[in-house]
């Protein structure tokens, strides 16, 4: 089962919308769950071809961009301002 396959099995198995859920990711094989997320996130250092599949680009892991991201999503439309659109 591959990352976006299981992010549907989870929603589906939650109740949640896909729409609704956020995804981050930095590798290859995380690329199918940017796919299937509502809104899709990519390490300030993810590998290159990651960067085409992610609605935003948050920054390096090194500079907290996990927990930029999930500010942002906890605080709302404000917070999300802090978020860099992607490339």
């Amino acid at each position: 089962m591959n990352k976006g396959a299981a992010l549907r099995a989870a929603a589906a198995d939650r109740g949640y919308c896909l729409e609704r859920c956020a995804a981050i990711g930095d590798m290859p094989n995380d690329i199918t769950m940017l796919q299937t997320a509502g809104v899709s996130l990519a390490m300030g250092n993810a590998h290159p071809a990651v960067f085409e599949h992610a609605t935003y680009e948050l920054p390096h892991q090194d500079a907290h961009g996990v927990a930029i991201a999930l500010h942002a999503i906890v605080r709302g439309a404000k917070a999300r301002s802090a978020l860099k659109p992607d490339r």
